[in-house]
């Protein structure tokens, strides 16, 4: 059976459309959202199966199905936030490392994710039944040129 390709457009179109794209995040919801706002590098980016351990150069990530998990280690610099006493009287923990859902690392890449490393962050989380979890799937991280922006909006409190 031949589909005409019109309407074969008004099916994938739709489709394509609500399947990748995300709703803009403002700062200020990504700030009344986080429990937790920091300054850092990432250490690692890692993929693990469910039995912890790490998932092999071009072997499937994620995608539909896979149990697999993607993890960020994350170094913390500073904190800029924290209503949840996570870092209390300072006393900040070499590394912290949050699980997060991508469907943009289909395999592990052969750089094994050096290519992440190192990068500096601000990172906007929050405590989530027992663990740190990112404040939205795509809008958890922000380039450190915009570090005075954010004070900003914290400094500014609720609204």
């Amino acid at each position: 059976m031949k589909i005409p390709w019109p309407t074969l457009l008004i099916f994938l179109i739709p489709t394509y459309s609500f399947s990748t794209s995300f709703a803009p995040m403002s700062l200020e919801s990504r700030v009344k959202g986080s429990s937790i706002i920091a300054e850092g590098e990432i250490i690692s980016l890692q993929c693990l199966n469910p039995k912890g351990q790490d998932v092999a150069i071009g072997e499937r990530c994620t995608g539909p199905g896979n149990p697999n998990q993607l993890s960020y280690v994350f170094k913390i610099k500073s904190v800029l936030k924290d209503s949840t006493n996570f870092f209390k009287n300072k006393n900040l923990p070499s590394n912290v490392s949050f699980k997060f859902t991508s469907m943009a690392h289909l395999r592990v890449p052969e750089d094994n994710y050096e290519s992440a490393k190192g990068k500096k962050r601000l990172v906007f989380l929050r405590w989530f039944k027992d663990e740190l979890k990112p404040v939205h799937q795509a809008f958890y991280f922000m380039d450190v040129k915009h570090l005075s922006k954010v004070e900003q909006v914290i400094k500014k409190g609720p609204e």
